[in-house]
């Protein structure tokens, strides 16, 4: 995102609807030329700085909690987790239902180092109980 630049129309989805996306948009700040030229800033300092120009930019400082809550990769990242958490837990009985477990009928045979399909059968339960513990988590 470039410095003077105001998109929290986007980030509220208060648009048109030809250009409102069903999850909304998020903003972002690239690193500066400068900073990755430097090469020791770490991803943690690229958020911190990402977070204080969020912070300091006339448009959203002082903005709302709606605004707020799309600014940033952390906040884009614990977005997107709760999003593919949401989909396994809507497609869970489905995968559980039907692991393919003919590795003949799959599309795009695969070598060999992936396990057997019965073991990715015997497995599932307990993998799908350990993902879903992490989500409740």
């Amino acid at each position: 995102m470039n410095a003077g630049t105001d998109v929290a129309n986007y980030l509220t989805n208060a648009l048109p609807a030809d250009l409102q996306l069903a999850l909304g948009y998020f903003a972002v700040r690239n690193r500066a030329p400068a900073e990755a030229k430097q090469g020791g800033l770490t991803v943690r300092d690229g958020f911190a700085a990402e977070q204080a120009y969020f912070r300091s930019h006339p448009s959203y400082g002082g903005a709302p909690a709606a605004v707020r809550e799309r600014l940033g990769v952390p906040q884009l990242s614990a977005f997107l987790s709760r999003v593919l958490l949401l989909q396994v837990k809507r497609h869970k009985p489905a995968l559980m239902a039907n692991p393919n477990p003919n590795p003949r009928t799959h599309p795009h045979p695969h070598p060999r180092p992936h396990p057997h399909p019965h073991q990715v059968k015997r497995h599932m339960p307990a993998l799908m109980a350990e993902v879903t513990a992490l989500a409740a988590a």
